[in-house]
């Protein structure tokens, strides 16, 4: 917490940068406690130092103001609910997707491949595997799933979500930051700056850090996908249910759908030993 004390006469101004926190996050906030309110870019509540009371006395005051500003945010929090009958869920992305279309290899592309192995091109034998697993991804049944498929359904899972409320988006637009961190995001009509309220945010997770135990019908998938990918991400959408997996090739930004791999909850340790 940073303090900047300006004193003329008998007036006192503190400004204060403090955090409230949140079962979403921490939130920042810039609040004047001097004559004006304590507030937000949507929440006011009326505080003011008083001099006439000892430090103690003030700071209790602060605290309490500071309390009941993490008690609204919190009965903001509980207004947004997520009603899966009425939005749906992450794996609704699929039924967006386009239909794979089969394409044939050229004959001779896989002996190729094995014969650029062999005699020690291990640089070009990867990049025309990877064009060969590239090619054949429909015929598995996979589907792309591209950045521009990912903003639609999260623009169009706002739209739902702004028509059940009745309002409109303060802002609207996605903030895509996939290529850097894997990350889209876009927000409603409740998004509440400075936390994960009122915003539906794709994210990706490699298997390798995800930290939950999906079903055993996921695991299959998994395990029948995993030799046709270099990298598998668990796809999850903050404030959606259902994650989903996402198969993806070397240096490639875009990935595939991997079919039967959308799930419920985790399995719990305590189902296992």
């Amino acid at each position: 917490m940073s303090q900047k004390r300006t004193t003329q006469a008998d007036t006192q101004t503190v400004t204060t940068t403090q955090t409230v926190t949140t079962t979403q996050g921490v939130i920042p906030y810039l609040t004047n406690q001097g004559q004006g309110p304590l507030r937000d870019d949507h929440t006011v509540i009326n505080y003011s130092w008083d001099p006439s009371r000892s430090t103690a006395a003030n700071e209790r005051a602060k605290a309490r103001a500071f309390e009941r500003l993490r008690e609204m945010l919190l009965e903001q929090q509980d207004d947004f609910k997520i009603d899966s009958t009425v939005l749906g869920t992450v794996s609704d992305i699929v039924k967006t997707l386009p239909q794979p279309k089969p394409r044939q290899l050229k004959d001779g592309a896989l002996e190729t491949c094995e014969r650029l192995k062999a005699l020690g091109l291990l640089k070009a034998a990867e990049t025309l595997d990877s064009k060969i697993r590239e090619k054949t991804m429909p015929q598995k049944g996979y589907r792309l799933v591209s950045v521009d498929s990912i903003i639609r359904f999260l623009r169009r899972k706002v739209e739902i979500y702004n028509q059940a409320k009745g309002k409109e988006a303060i802002e609207s637009g996605c903030d895509n930051s996939y290529a850097k961190n894997r990350t889209i995001t876009a927000m409603t009509c409740d998004y509440y700056r400075g936390g994960d309220i009122g915003r539906f945010i794709w994210k990706e997770t490699p298997v390798s850090d995800y930290p939950g135990i999906p079903p055993d019908h996921v695991l299959d998938a998994l395990e029948k996908a995993r030799p046709d990918f270099d990298e598998v991400y668990v796809a999850e959408v903050v404030n959606l249910p259902d994650p989903i997996l996402i198969g993806k090739l070397k240096d490639r930004i875009e990935g595939y759908y991997i079919p039967n791999s959308q799930w419920g909850n985790d399995v719990c340790l305590d189902d296992i030993v």
